[in-house]
């Protein structure tokens, strides 16, 4: 297993679009994952009204949780759920929208 790629070198005072593009991507494609595991319980495996369904639809959404946690690592940052994003963007000057924001930023900038 390798470790983690390292995150791109921030660039002082500048918005990441890649960030909020990335955002919006992932949150979507978790909403179709939610969607798409009921479809497949539901439709393709047929458990409609069965006890089984319950437990597939809980080892689905398991094996999503752990794929969007390490979309997020290899993306460097994108959220599957952007409300923690905006409110840590919102919650003070220069969040994680933000680069290099003093203080608590301040020793990235070189």
């Amino acid at each position: 297993m390798s470790p983690a790629p390292p995150l791109p070198s921030p660039s002082c005072g500048r918005i990441r679009p890649w960030l909020v593009v990335g955002d919006l991507v992932l949150a979507a494609m978790w909403v179709c994952a939610g969607a798409l595991v009921k479809l497949a319980v539901y439709g393709v495996l047929g458990l409609r009204g069965r006890p089984e369904a319950d437990a597939a639809k809980v080892t689905l959404s398991l094996i999503y949780m752990f794929f969007f946690a390490w979309l997020e690592g290899a993306t460097g940052g994108v959220s599957y759920n952007p409300l923690t994003v905006l409110a840590g963007a919102l919650a003070s000057p220069g969040g994680p929208l933000f680069t290099c924001s003093p203080p608590s930023y301040g020793s990235l900038c070189r």
